[in-house]
């Protein structure tokens, strides 16, 4: 399924993070990626449908954590337009966006390392706020847009 996203964005020149694939009524997550496209039953004239999430687009820029998070790690928060991002005052630079469900506005905050921790965040529906929790750690935080 990961080359198949990679392919659709190249062709279609958009970013993995801000589209899902359908197939009827089942929505594709980020956690089938690394399946088999056969084990998927996607096969050749399976028609699937793409969404674009308007909502992934508000995520790029700096989001800083509230004081009382005491967060060093969400410090400096930076998403890009590729959906990749940079934290802890730009020390971690491995950072992907993985949109869970559109329509909860549901994202992962999560490195592309090994073990990494899953922060599972709700966005707010005016985009500038995003509360959510590292689920390993059960640590929360509230995440808000910089005005730059």
């Amino acid at each position: 399924m990961s080359e198949l996203r990679r392919k659709v964005c190249a062709e279609l020149e958009v970013y993995n993070h801000k589209f899902l694939l359908v197939q009827g009524d089942h929505c594709y997550s980020p956690e089938e990626d690394d399946r088999l496209l056969l084990d998927l039953d996607i096969k050749e004239g399976v028609q699937l449908s793409l969404v674009i999430m308007a909502f992934a687009r508000g995520l790029t820029g700096r989001w800083e954590p509230a004081p009382e998070d005491h967060s060093a790690w969400m410090t400096g928060m930076t998403i890009a337009a590729d959906g990749t991002f940079v934290t802890k005052r730009g020390e971690l630079t491995d950072g992907l966006v993985r949109v869970l469900s559109a329509s909860e506005r549901r994202v992962n905050l999560k490195r592309t390392c090994a073990d990494s921790n899953d922060h599972v965040f709700m966005v707010e529906d005016d985009g500038l706020v995003m509360r959510g929790s590292c689920i390993q750690s059960g640590s929360t935080y509230t995440l808000t847009k910089q005005q730059d």
